[in-house]
């Protein structure tokens, strides 16, 4: 039965690992130039979803780490993959929370519901809607090809993707490339 398995205490050698390897690696993952990264990557959310005063760079980064913390994770966890996607998480559910709260529409809201209203009828609309999230469905195990896919979705070009992504030109050139692969169906890229 897996559920005893599962439930190995945690400071073995198990398939998870202790909370206090976890914290290790998660200091790890913010030390150096990948945890300058990740800090970067937080800021360019908060600036993006415009979750300033209310939340900063280093209240999403703190909350992604709770969160991780807060289950017990498997061995084999890449952490700093893994702690993207957390703080990506992390700033999009504290922008769904300003946004229920009533606060303005960021421009990155106005501008995809602007590229929603491009279609011409409802219909269009509804398809265009079902195929942006088909294609971001699509790329659930890269997160950060999803933020290009939301960045080119809503008219970021370029520099800009670089600065929200932290990619150079080639990396970013490969994400994009992804996602053409991803629209053309082919799932094992």
């Amino acid at each position: 039965m897996i559920l005893p398995q599962i439930a190995r205490d945690r400071t073995s050698e198990g398939p998870c690992l202790s909370p206090a390897e976890l914290e290790a690696a998660i200091r790890r993952a913010l030390s150096g130039s990948e945890g300058a990264r990740l800090r970067g990557y937080s800021a360019r959310l908060v600036a993006m979803y415009k979750l300033q005063p209310i939340h900063g760079a280093d209240d999403v980064l703190q909350e992604a780490q709770r969160r991780i913390l807060s289950r017990p994770r498997s061995r084999d966890l890449d952490i700093h993959k893994f702690l993207m996607g957390a703080v990506k998480s992390t700033a999009w559910v504290f922008f769904k929370k300003k946004k229920m709260r009533g606060d303005f529409l960021t421009d990155a809201e106005t501008d995809l519901t602007n590229f929603e209203d491009s279609a011409t009828s409802p219909d269009a609309q509804l398809i265009a809607r079902e195929e942006y999230l088909e294609i971001r469905s699509s790329l659930h195990d890269d997160p950060v090809a999803q933020i290009v896919l939301d960045g080119i979705v809503i008219g970021h070009e370029g520099k800009a993707l670089q600065e929200l992504t932290g990619l150079d030109e080639t990396g970013l050139a490969s994400k994009r490339r992804k996602i053409v692969r991803r629209l053309k169906g082919d799932k094992h890229d």
